[in-house]
């Protein structure tokens, strides 16, 4: 019961939106509130939320929609097509993304980046990693430091530091 309890209070706090695009299943979440995607490739208008998914899974098969932005008040579909994007104040939109990251994986000053199960070429797959290296030691006595690509969450850099500390690696 507690299992089934579980996935229904998740299901409901996620807005899991579940899209048939041809055999393939593409599933979004609702990611970044008060925050929305700002390298959007196209705008639509829509008529309601499916349609604004269903266009983003189905428009461009060739180059994947990876994200959207929807706004219920007038029906703006923003679409993401391929790249990375920093996020912006929402303007009324909610995000939307698949299990991946298309924002930038959070530095540390002066430590050296290694990609790991990915190039650095976004979007970033779920599980992809960056290993950070320090040649001086970190500050805080880590041997190294980690972001890892929607361990949690969809589009969200998992960290073993604080993403506001700059000071992990002195040159």
């Amino acid at each position: 019961m507690y299992t089934m309890d579980y996935l229904l209070k998740l299901a409901q706090l996620s807005c899991l939106l579940w899209i048939v695009s041809g055999n393939e299943l593409q599933v979004y979440w609702a990611v970044h509130p008060g925050e929305r995607y700002e390298n959007v490739s196209r705008l639509l208008m829509t008529s309601y939320f499916g349609e604004c998914s269903s266009r983003c899974a189905k428009e461009r098969p060739s180059d994947q929609c990876l994200a959207f932005n929807f706004r219920e008040s007038d029906g703006a579909c923003e679409l993401l097509h391929g790249g990375s994007s920093r996020l912006i104040p929402a303007n009324g939109f909610q995000a939307y993304a698949q299990f991946l990251c298309v924002t930038d994986y959070p530095t540390i000053k002066n430590a050296k980046p290694t990609f790991e199960g990915w190039k650095g070429e976004y979007p970033a797959p779920q599980g992809a990693s960056v290993r950070f290296a320090c040649d001086t030691g970190f500050t805080d006595g880590s041997k190294e430091h980690r972001a890892s690509c929607s361990c949690s969450e969809p589009d969200l850099w998992c960290t073993t530091f604080v993403n506001s500390a700059t000071d992990l690696c002195t040159p």
